[in-house]
C-alpha cells in the first residue's frame, strides 16, 4: 500500500506553481515580486491537498479551483488590466500543462527505475524529491528558450512612460527598441536607457556620477544593479537603477511594467530622451 504524504505533495505542487507563475508573468510580461509569486505559489499548494483531502467530493474541486486560479493571478498582477490579467491566466494554464507534465512524466519515470527498491520510506522518497528537484531547475533553462521565441519581435513606436522613484514622478517619451536586448540579471526585469538630464530629474544622478560609486548616498547605492553588456565592440558593465514602480501611460490608462533604468553615454535617442525594450511594452501598445 502507497502512503501520499500531504507535506511532500504540497511542496511539488509549490514547486510546480511557483515556476508557473514565474515563466507566466515572464512571457506576459507583469510586473511582480518575490513576495507575491511565493504568497500565489502557497495558495497554489494549499488547494493541491484541499483537492486530496477531498478526493471523494469532486465538487468541492470544481468549485475552488477557478476560485483559487482568480486569487492567484489578482496576488502576482496588482495594478494590471482586464484583459492582461486573461492573457496572464492563458499563459499560467499553459505552463502549467508544460511543467506539471513534466515533473509527472519525470515521477513516474523514478517510479519505474527504482521498482526493485523499496521507496516507501523517508530516503527513498528523498531521494526522488532531489532528483525531482534537479529535473525542476533544469527545466528552467530549456523554458527560457523558449519564452526567447516571443521577444524576437521589431517595432518602430514610442511610449509614454512614468517613472517613480523616492517621491519623484517623472514622465518620459520613450522610443520602443526592438534591438534593446539587455536586462537586469538580478530579476531580469528589461532596462531602459534614458539620457543624463532625465536621469537628473529622476534620480538626482548622472552618468558621470556612476563613475564614482563611492561618492554616491545610500538611497542611490541601494537600487544600484551591475549589468554585463555585450556588443560588436566588447565587454562591459554599466549600471542601472530599480525605481519603484513604473507604468505605460496607453489610452488614458496606466499598465504597470518591471524595468531597470540606465543612464546612456548619449543625450539623443533617434530624437527621444530614452530607449525603452521593445519586451518591456509589446503585451500593451
Amino acid at each position: 500500500m502507497k502512503t501520499l504524504y500531504i507535506d511532500i505533495y504540497f511542496l511539488i505542487n509549490f514547486t510546480v506553481d511557483l515556476l508557473t507563475l514565474y515563466f507566466s508573468a515572464s512571457l506576459s510580461k507583469i510586473s511582480t515580486t518575490q513576495g507575491r509569486l511565493l504568497l500565489s505559489s502557497l495558495l497554489g499548494g494549499l488547494y493541491a491537498v484541499i483537492s486530496v483531502l477531498f478526493i471523494d467530493r469532486s465538487w468541492v474541486s470544481i468549485i475552488l479551483s477557478p476560485i483559487f486560479i482568480v486569487m492567484m493571478v489578482i496576488i502576482i498582477s496588482p495594478g494590471v488590466g482586464f484583459y492582461r490579467r486573461i492573457k496572464y491566466s492563458v499563459s499560467f494554464v499553459l505552463m502549467q500543462i508544460i511543467i506539471g507534465g513534466l515533473v509527472y512524466y519525470s515521477y513516474c519515470t523514478l517510479d519505474r527505475l527504482l521498482s526493485d527498491y523499496d521507496i516507501s520510506g523517508v530516503g527513498g522518497i528523498n531521494k526522488k524529491l532531489l532528483i525531482l528537484s534537479v529535473f525542476v531547475l533544469l527545466s528552467i533553462g530549456a523554458l527560457k528558450i523558449l519564452l526567447s521565441f516571443f521577444t524576437k519581435v521589431k517595432s518602430e513606436k514610442c511610449a509614454e512612460v512614468e517613472v517613480r522613484c523616492s517621491g519623484r514622478s517623472t514622465r518620459i517619451t520613450a522610443l520602443v527598441d526592438s534591438g534593446n536586448m539587455v536586462t537586469d540579471p538580478f530579476d531580469k526585469s528589461p532596462v531602459m536607457f534614458v539620457n543624463s538630464s532625465i536621469a537628473e530629474r529622476m534620480f538626482s544622478v548622472g552618468y558621470n556620477s556612476l563613475l564614482e560609486i563611492d561618492k554616491l548616498g545610500y538611497e542611490i547605492k541601494k537600487r544600484l544593479r551591475p549589468i554585463s553588456v555585450h556588443s560588436i565592440g566588447g565587454d562591459s558593465i554599466i549600471y542601472a537603477i530599480k525605481p519603484d514602480e513604473a507604468y505605460i501611460i496607453y489610452k488614458d490608462k496606466k499598465e504597470r511594467i518591471r524595468l531597470s533604468i540606465a543612464i546612456g553615454k548619449e543625450n539623443n535617442f533617434s530624437g527621444y530622451s530614452a530607449l525603452i525594450p521593445l519586451s518591456a511594452v509589446e503585451d500593451i501598445l
